[in-house]
């Protein structure tokens, strides 16, 4: 969600958008190691998507495809590297950063690292919730919009149909006679 709310700070199109939803992600593709065994995760989640190079490798592939290619290359860069930030801290203790990995091997490590499953956590998912809730109801499009234009559609008339629901009528002014 980080991704596509940033996104839409910026003058992007849907595409953009969702390249910003896929920089800020991309980076756990390394956690795709699970399914070979836990070795497997263990030796290269936060190792081969958490570092600069992959920072370089998503944004530049991002930007080829994006109609603002310098503005899409800077801000997936800088997504990236949120990510890493995020997982800095709230990945858990023990978890650390290879940033220079494959050229160098030290992991930096927080000494301020909290547990994966935490207040701060959760706390930023339902901020990152509450803000997506607001660009749907404020710019009526959703996340789904590059990839599913009209279940976005069919989200955003939902989300609209709901919120005129819930409004009170404004009260009636005063006439002349009633006064």
């Amino acid at each position: 969600m980080s991704g596509w709310c940033i996104g839409n700070l910026l003058p992007l199109g849907p595409r953009e958008r969702l390249f910003c939803m896929i920089a800020a992600t991309a980076s756990d593709l390394d956690g795709i190691g699970r399914i070979l065994g836990e070795k497997a995760y263990w030796d290269y989640h936060h190792l081969v998507g958490h570092n600069l190079a992959a920072a370089i490798v998503t944004a530049t592939l991002l930007a080829a495809f994006s109609k603002a290619r310098l503005l899409t290359f800077a801000v997936c860069f800088w997504l990236v590297h949120l990510h890493l930030l995020m997982d800095y801290f709230g990945s858990g203790p023990g978890w650390g950063i290879p940033y220079f990995w494959p050229f160098d091997q030290h992991v930096y490590r927080s000494p301020h690292a909290w547990a994966f499953y935490s207040w701060q956590n959760l706390s930023t998912a339902g901020l990152m919730f509450a803000w997506t809730l607001w660009i749907v109801d404020r710019s009526g499009r959703t996340p789904l919009e590059a990839i599913m234009p009209a279940l976005d559609r069919q989200l955003v008339d939902a989300w609209n149909r709901r919120g005129r629901r819930r409004r009170r009528p404004a009260p009636e002014r005063p006439t002349a006679r009633s006064a």
